[in-house]
């Protein structure tokens, strides 16, 4: 009963609204599932309204420059992403998506609200969507560098690393908004192992030198520093250590 009081409350929030259309197997066609399946009115309306929230959050991105990025290299048009896995991720993004034809306009020069316009136009229709490799096919379906549909369900943040270019002020949004936390039971779990670090004995430990030490043990533990075991002198009998 608690868990559903502030699931339905989180779901009105709008970093619900913006981290749900930032993933790039979701986006905002993904809220018409929460509507009746059966009223096609309803489903649109759930659309739209999750646009407006991300279209209202993307316009505060205007006020801050975008770096410079090289020419995007327009995509094919993508059909239906089939995910072939039986995770719960795959299950949600299993719905129908559009399908829209790829068209190059011309270079003009255009106000940075209009090629926001244009910028969410691309997205919402799912431009460059990550679809599955199919069976028996070596690397990815067509990039190289391009991840897959269950890679990006599992990381999303990778698929925008390299389409960063395609999406330069939505990018800068989803660096913001996917790297919020779910929930806050990993930043207990750190508060928790500090008492092994503030005991009786380390009570004249400095704030700093804390939290140097909580940092590094939960980023040796992730595997983004790489330990080196110590190195082991051993000394021959009658050898007293001159060189």
């Amino acid at each position: 009963m608690k868990l559903r009081k502030y699931s339905t409350r989180a779901k009105l929030h709008h970093s619900y609204i913006l981290g749900t259309v930032l993933h790039p197997c979701l986006r905002s066609h993904w809220f018409a599932a929460t509507a009746d399946p059966d009223d096609a009115a309803a489903q649109e309306e759930a659309i739209r309204n999750a646009e407006v929230v991300f279209k209202y959050i993307a316009e505060t991105y205007l006020d801050t420059p975008t770096p410079s990025h090289p020419p995007a290299v327009m995509h094919k048009p993508i059909a239906r992403p089939v995910v072939k896995t039986s995770s719960f991720l795959a299950s949600a993004c299993s719905f129908q998506r559009p399908i829209t034809a790829a068209t190059t306009t011309p270079t003009l020069k255009r106000t940075p609200r209009e090629e926001l316009a244009e910028e969410l136009t691309r997205y919402f229709d799912f431009e460059a969507a990550p679809i599955e490799r199919q069976e028996g096919e070596e690397g990815c379906s067509n990039n190289t560098n391009e991840p897959s549909a269950p890679e990006v369900l599992l990381n999303p943040l990778l698929w925008w690393k390299i389409h960063a270019t395609d999406f330069p002020i939505i990018s800068r949004m989803a660096r913001d908004y996917l790297a919020i936390p779910a929930t806050s039971v990993a930043v207990e779990r750190v508060f928790s192992k500090s008492r092994h670090i503030c005991s009786n004995l380390r009570s004249s430990l400095k704030e700093t030198t804390i939290t140097m030490a909580l940092l590094t043990k939960v980023w040796i533990r992730s595997g983004l520093f790489e330990m080196m075991p110590p190195k082991i002198l051993r000394r021959k009998h009658g050898d007293n250590g001159a060189t």
